[in-house]
């Protein structure tokens, strides 16, 4: 009987430790099977039949939690989008207008505008080989666009082309999404909620 209800807890925890890696909260190289029979062991220490004093119980529950602690390391957070530029204070004052907030970290070769919230910090950074996308053809390629959540597209646009921003694409929508390109031409989009979905 008492072998019979380890195998269950233990099939319980493996169980829950499977769904926990599927949902990418624990490593994926983690073995749920192997994981539960160490965190079971470890467990049962508590239940010894010759008893454990207060310390040894101490430290097997800091041994637990040590381990789980590995088991659910936080996934990585986006802390910050690098946009490189040839000259990050003359392109700063156009995302500084059209986010709305000042920036924090200031620097000839780079500016840093943090956004608050659970939002991450838009960084702009200096490089001697910046080349203009070129949205249309491709060549060179964007590779990395932002997309700026607004309300009403014909409102923000006229912000982002009085500020020196440049429309590429998507004039015709009036929900959804537009492209743009900033002062010196990445691409950006405005996008409303439904654009989102």
């Amino acid at each position: 009987m008492r072998t019979h209800l380890a195998e269950a807890g233990i099939e319980d925890v493996t169980g829950s430790l499977r769904a926990a890696r599927e949902a990418g909260d624990i490593a994926a190289n983690r073995d749920p099977a192997r994981e539960a029979h160490l965190l079971w062991s470890m467990v049962n220490l508590l239940r010894a039949p010759a008893g454990v004093d207060e310390r040894q119980a101490a430290e097997v529950l800091a041994t637990v939690d040590y381990h789980l602690d590995l088991l659910f390391r936080p996934r990585p957070k986006l802390a910050v989008v690098v946009v490189d530029c040839p000259d990050p204070q003359a392109l700063a004052p156009f995302y500084e207008a059209l986010l709305g907030t000042p920036r924090t970290g200031n620097g000839p070769d780079h500016v840093r505008i943090t956004l608050g919230g659970d939002q991450p910090e838009l960084a702009l950074h200096r490089t001697d080989h910046f080349v203009r996308p070129d949205w249309k053809r491709g060549d060179p390629a964007q590779q990395l666009h932002l997309d700026l959540l607004v309300t009403d597209l014909d409102e923000a646009e006229q912000e982002v082309l009085a500020l020196g921003g440049h429309l590429l694409d998507g004039s015709d929508k009036p929900i959804g999404y537009r492209v743009y390109a900033d002062p010196i031409g990445h691409p950006f989009c405005l996008v409303t909620p439904e654009g989102l979905g």
